[in-house]
């Protein structure tokens, strides 16, 4: 038999306090595949008030490893600033190592994972890779040229 829950004003005023001291940190974590629709869902949804952490961009340009990264989003939830981490993140255990470091260090945050999976499958990721591939070419032509890109 369960254990009924003591409801005393003085148990029920100490859980409402503890409620208050947690912080209002959210993790945020993108799953699915490239070119899905993670980054403009971001911008559409969470950019007011979440950071945008695109790892595969700091990976590339920053050259920082996935457990640095790891580092810099619990510096930003422990600044009291939300997170939204914008990656594949296909590998469960690449998953779970942001879901341990913040549950270690912050163990009140709010974590999510959002999973993208789109309606038209491989063909409208296809699409969109090869429409985003034309898109950021084209930018560093118009770049290069001294014009100005149409938007």
């Amino acid at each position: 038999m369960d254990e009924i829950p003591d409801s005393s004003p003085q148990n029920l005023l100490q859980d409402y306090e503890s409620q208050l001291d947690r912080p209002s940190v959210e993790l945020v974590l993108f799953y699915g595949p490239p070119c899905c629709g993670k980054t403009r869902y971001y911008f559409d949804v969470y950019a007011q008030t979440h950071e945008w952490v695109p790892t595969r961009r700091i990976l590339e340009t920053e050259k920082l490893s996935l457990h640095r990264i790891i580092q810099r989003v619990v510096k930003l939830l422990k600044a009291g600033r939300s997170v939204c981490v914008d990656d594949t993140n296909q590998a469960e255990r690449t998953r779970a190592s942001y879901v341990q470091a913040v549950s270690r260090e912050i163990p009140a945050a709010n974590i999510k994972v959002v999973m993208f999976n789109p309606s038209g499958g491989i063909a409208q990721i296809r699409f969109s890779a090869e429409w985003a591939s034309a898109y950021w070419q084209l930018r560093e032509f118009y770049q290069g040229s001294g014009q100005d890109f149409p938007e």
